[in-house]
């Protein structure tokens, strides 16, 4: 939700947001990335054409489905990336859509 608030405010939300909750099967290996592989200003924003160029590169190999990254915003969470072009993408499951739990307090 903090990666959402960074970039929007109440104004910019769009009316139509929702989280989608994914299953990602246990048997498909996630590919980890520490922040000992980010350059020192990984976190900065705007974000560096070196963190951009990780994600590029990590789809174009197609290796893995899932990217687990540090989040820019909060330290010790994660973000996901996933590979839509990878043969395994059709195995994640979509579990729940919601509408996103926005309280308007974190706008004020």
């Amino acid at each position: 939700m903090a990666e959402v608030l960074v970039h929007l405010s109440l104004e910019t939300l769009p009316s139509d947001f929702r989280m989608v909750q994914i299953k990602i099967p246990d048997k498909l290996r996630v590919q980890l990335l520490s922040i000992n592989e980010l350059q020192k200003d990984w976190n900065t924003f705007l974000p560096s054409v070196q963190t951009q160029q990780i994600g590029n590169h990590f789809i174009q190999k197609n290796k893995k489905l899932v990217l687990k990254v540090p989040s820019a915003v909060v330290k010790g969470d994660f973000n996901y990336l996933i590979n839509p072009k990878h043969p395994d993408f059709d195995q994640i499951e979509i579990t729940e859509i919601s509408k996103f739990p926005f309280d308007h307090r974190m706008f004020q």
